[in-house]
């Protein structure tokens, strides 16, 4: 008789207990659909959401232990062996969540941010205990533009691969085109015209951002501020390179622009000449 009471006992503890989870699991749903309808900004949007989550998560924890105490209390041996058995059996489900303790602690990205990692690459569109969601950009696209994919990433991988954030600090990277020329074109013509429309796009770097780099110390990326063009050869063939400056989000139209221009100066010198181009003789 008492251990059928115990059997119903528990029974009605485990109804309550999914229905308390289920109303939670609604309301929030409930909520973050309020502030995706209210609220203005994608961080502001994500940083409200994840409040909200992590929130109902701990009142849901937080009651369930509460609840089941004295039961817990009574198979506490039964229990430590089942955790044992969860902690083999789903390695990954814990490295995920050390990883995004990482993430947090560590300020390792955060929505809105541009990332690399591993050969995945992408705007950061919201984080979570067991991963964090990339809007893809790249792969087939020789561009930085997205390819509308949407790539879920197990937090566990910033552990083993290596992260790059392009969003932090001033937000600067350094950028190369390449142009080949014939050995017998007037390189120092070419690099001349090169050096000036680089000057005229690559970002000026100002005393402000300068003074933040240095406060992150990573003012060694950017030792030198100004853009520059180099010659080589290889391959009987002249490689003229220039070197600039520009925002993460600007790298297409800062390249483009100055292709654009480069290709057209270059094109109307007549001892300047690109390999696979021929010019008329007057």
């Amino acid at each position: 008789m008492k251990s059928e009471l115990l059997l119903l006992s528990n029974t009605y503890r485990v109804l309550i207990t999914f229905l308390f989870i289920g109303v939670l699991y609604a309301l929030r749903i409930i909520i973050n659909k309020l502030i995706n309808a209210r609220v203005t900004g994608l961080k502001k949007r994500y940083i409200y959401r994840q409040f909200n989550n992590y929130l109902l998560l701990g009142i849901t924890f937080t009651t369930v232990i509460i609840f089941w105490l004295e039961w817990f209390q009574s198979i506490l041996t039964v229990l430590s062996i089942a955790i044992a058995a969860i902690i083999v059996i789903s390695k990954d489900f814990i490295l995920n969540l050390i990883a995004n303790g990482v993430i947090i602690t560590r300020e390792l990205f955060e929505a809105g941010d541009r990332i690399q990692i591993g050969e995945n690459a992408g705007d950061v569109i919201e984080t979570g205990p067991m991963f964090f969601t990339l809007s893809e950009i790249g792969k087939w696209s020789i561009s930085d533009d997205p390819t509308g994919r949407v790539i879920k990433i197990p937090n566990s991988l910033v552990l083993t691969q290596p992260l790059a954030n392009y969003s932090r600090g001033v937000s600067l990277l350094w950028d190369e085109i390449h142009l080949d020329l014939t050995v017998d074109s007037n390189w120092k013509k070419a690099k001349g015209i090169a050096q000036v429309i680089a000057d005229k796009y690559s970002y000026k770097i100002t005393q402000k951002e300068i003074k933040e780099l240095q406060k992150n110390s990573e003012e060694v990326m950017f030792v030198q501020t100004k853009a520059s063009t180099m010659i080589n050869l290889k391959e009987n063939k002249l490689i003229l390179t220039v070197r600039f400056i520009c925002k993460y989000h600007k790298r297409n139209s800062t390249g483009q622009q100055i292709t654009e221009e480069l290709l057209d100066a270059l094109m109307v010198e007549d001892d300047i000449l690109l390999t696979g181009s021929s010019k008329r003789e007057t």
